[in-house]
């Protein structure tokens, strides 16, 4: 149905035809502007503000503004998207600001050098010579395995691996916490491993950790008395890797 009485708007900057509103106008029994596009940008649907039934010209209200704006209110609108621009830019640039503080202070935090002395992180080469260490003091041990869960393979316990011995309680439990924290096999940083639900236990002042993360291996690490190390169960007699880059 034509309504060209309704056709009564002229702007010429905007369209050589006389516009009608499209809220006012019908398309197939439905008002026009639920099946409209702007056919200036292409990007607006359904907010047509004005048509022109006979060149099927639909525009929306914000390419209307720009078309039917003076030279200087264009030149006001141009300062205005400028500054609109420029703020963003800021915005986005303390973001990343923040952003790169917050992980810095999250590297500081997490830098192992603040909470251990230099021998927890780096053991001497005595503490990792198994051979050297099977009488006294006391040995750190990890394993890292599947258990028995129905999904995946299994071919019993994961083998125990040897980590380090030292001399005192203290600096082994100082030991196992770093190795289970910082050095875990999925590379995760300590504070997401805490995330996780950590079984830590303590026997005879010896420290035990495991952690089982969902559809993941079970990573654990302990502390013994160094002359138990090779009678325990699935006891190796070879160091592990995880702290390869050492």
């Amino acid at each position: 149905t034509s309504h060209v009485a309704k056709h009564t708007y002229h702007f010429p900057a905007v369209h050589s035809c006389k516009l009608a509103k499209t809220a006012d106008l019908l398309f197939h029994g439905e008002p026009r502007c639920y099946n409209s596009h702007c056919s200036e940008c292409r990007l607006g649907f359904r907010n047509a503000l004005y048509t022109c039934e006979k060149c099927d010209f639909d525009i929306c209200e914000g390419c209307f503004k720009e078309k039917t704006m003076t030279p200087a209110e264009k030149e006001a609108e141009a300062k205005r998207e400028a500054a609109r621009k420029r703020e963003m830019l800021e915005e986005a640039a303390t973001r990343r600001r923040l952003q790169e503080e917050r992980e810095e202070e999250r590297r500081k935090q997490w830098d192992p050098k603040s909470h251990f002395k230099p021998k927890i992180i780096d053991p001497p080469d005595k503490n990792i010579d198994l051979d050297a260490n099977k009488t006294k003091g006391f040995t750190v041990w990890c394993s890292d395995g599947y258990g028995y869960d129905g999904f995946h393979s299994y071919e019993g316990a994961p083998g125990k691996e040897f980590d380090a011995t030292y001399r005192t309680k203290e600096e082994a439990n100082e030991r196992a916490r770093y190795l289970f924290h910082w050095k875990n096999p999925w590379g995760h940083r300590p504070d997401m491993i805490m995330e996780e639900e950590v079984d830590k236990s303590m026997k005879d002042g010896l420290v035990t950790y495991c952690v089982s993360p969902p559809d993941s291996t079970t990573w654990t690490v302990a502390v013994v008395p160094a002359s138990a190390y090779s009678y325990m169960e699935n006891a190796t007699q070879r160091r592990h890797g995880c702290d390869i880059d050492r």
